[in-house]
């Protein structure tokens, strides 16, 4: 009987783009985020294997990306994927109104719930990972109605359909990606919000220097960090920059770094080890 490869992968930090980033380079049969990590699918004779990986996580430790990483690999028997992947996949509920349904299962909106459809492909922002769930809680708060919004790290567009579902007039999500761009355009289309959210490859600074009501960053650290001086220049006076990604372990470095930039802690929020910030500029 065929076998194939699972092989576990998780980090500290976790960072999905980062981590996916690599390991798509060894073409694996599939990859499953899970709790700080990645599950790995690939056949015996697949060019990704543990040693490939071990020399990857020790180049990503050397540089500081990440701190620790582990790796565990287990042989199986070859399963159908696709209907392994839509069976796992479940209908979420977030925050006090989002719902985040795949294309193939159907879900019926109760009150005043908000259904998002979206299907992952290789992009991050499944709504399952507590710094995504952190972000929409959070802009349930923030998005008051009529509001510019601007994703950066946009991943599946997830946050920026839902920011327009809230009632924001306009999001632009930008990744570094190229699959987000794909998959972001398939979820705005499945979402019927074409006319209100772009998807675009990129980093922050190729975005034109426009001013938004609201900036959403769900991204690392490190990256946040670095990030910090630049987001003034897409961000209204008055206007809120909503960073996640960020360990509760981290809230003081990072809080230590925008304010000493003009930004005002408004919010935040936490849920397992990871925390969202809300910041006034």
């Amino acid at each position: 009987m065929t076998q194939y490869k699972e092989i576990t992968l998780t980090s500290e930090p976790f960072d999905p783009e980062i981590l996916a980033g690599v390991v798509w380079k060894y073409n694996p049969q599939g990859v499953e985020e899970i709790d700080n990590g990645l599950k790995i699918f690939a056949g015996p004779d697949d060019e990704i294997n543990l040693a490939v990986l071990e020399d990857e996580m020790r180049s990503l430790c050397s540089v500081g990306t990440i701190k620790t990483y582990q790796l565990n690999e287990v042989i199986r028997e070859t399963k159908n994927w696709n209907k392994e992947w839509e069976e796992n996949r479940e209908i979420l509920k977030i925050g006090k109104r989002f719902v985040i349904r795949p294309s193939f299962k159907d879900y019926s909106p109760a009150g005043d719930e908000i259904v998002l459809t979206i299907d992952p492909k290789m992009s991050f922002g499944t709504g399952e990972h507590a710094t995504t769930r952190l972000v929409m809680e959070m802009l349930e708060d923030v998005v008051k109605g009529g509001e510019s919004v601007l994703d950066v790290g946009t991943g599946t567009g997830v946050l920026a359909i839902a920011a327009v579902k809230l009632g924001a007039k306009s999001a632009l999500g930008i990744d570094n990606d190229d699959w987000c761009l794909e998959n972001g355009i398939e979820n705005i289309t499945q979402n019927d919000v074409e006319k209100t959210v772009a998807i675009k490859t990129g980093e922050l600074k190729d975005v034109p220097p426009e001013k938004y009501d609201i900036v959403l960053a769900n991204i690392q650290k490190d990256v946040l960090t670095a990030l910090a001086p630049d987001f003034g220049t897409y961000i209204k006076p008055g206007g809120t920059l909503v960073l996640s990604g960020i360990l509760f372990s981290d809230e003081e470095d990072i809080l230590k770094v925008y304010t000493s930039l003009g930004y005002k802690s408004d919010k935040v929020i936490r849920k397992d080890e990871w925390i969202s910030i809300a910041l006034k500029y």
